[in-house]
């Protein structure tokens, strides 16, 4: 039987993104929500998410990065990543202390650690940062990295088939759902949720994108 788990991203990305994140929460329409920990976050919205059932998980941005701009063509996410890291703006040391810093603040807003660890872009799974995934995970007992086990279900994207690749380096290490996958790869929604691999799947999604927020609202 099929498993699946609907992640939402970038929560304290904007008031839209928190607001139809809680919506969704509430409507039961997802089952994880990844948060940014430096964003837009009122007070009253952390007792919201842990009064839910949903597993809250950390969405690590490496230093200096403005994760308010979408960066949605692969060519240019690709030169601004290797761009940053020949200047040595992230280099592995300030990645490390950075992301460990991050994994503080949100034990300090939630009064917990989190339940998942994943990243703004995917950065993580860039094999030399997923190693520092991997030791912060073990550090603060966090027992899900977002990866995928058998396969990570593209769908011809291109961001996906990148994912493929580098998912495949640090294959020994996964501690992720068996398939991974995002909505606005997938075509139609419907069709796909009823021909899932057996198995369990994570499905990301931005729901401050108002397609993605229909698509999940309107599902059955």
């Amino acid at each position: 039987m099929a498993q699946l788990s609907i992640s939402a991203d970038d929560f304290g990305k904007s008031k839209k993104a928190n607001q139809n994140i809680l919506e969704l929460v509430k409507a039961g329409k997802i089952q994880r929500v990844s948060v940014l920990v430096d964003g837009l976050i009122k007070k009253s919205e952390p007792r919201e998410l842990l009064g839910s059932k949903v597993k809250l998980d950390i969405h690590l941005v490496l230093p200096g990065t403005d994760y308010k701009k979408e960066q949605n063509k692969v060519i240019r996410r690709t030169f601004v990543f290797l761009g940053r890291l020949i200047a040595g703006k992230t280099t592995l040391n300030k990645v490390e202390k950075s992301w460990e810093r991050q994994i503080k603040k949100f034990k300090k807003i939630f009064g917990k650690k989190p339940q998942g660890l994943n990243s703004h872009e995917h950065v993580h799974f860039f094999p030399p940062y997923f190693k520092i995934a991997l030791r912060l995970s073990k550090k603060y007992k966090i027992p899900h990295i977002r990866s995928a086990s058998k396969k990570v279900i593209n769908s011809g994207n291109k961001i996906g088939r990148v994912l493929t690749i580098l998912n495949g380096i640090s294959k020994k290490s996964r501690t992720g759902y068996d398939y991974l996958t995002c909505l606005d790869w997938i075509g139609n929604f419907e069709k796909f949720s009823k021909n899932l691999p057996k198995g369990t799947i994570e499905i990301i999604c931005h729901p401050e994108r108002r397609d993605e927020y229909n698509k999940l609202i309107e599902s059955n």
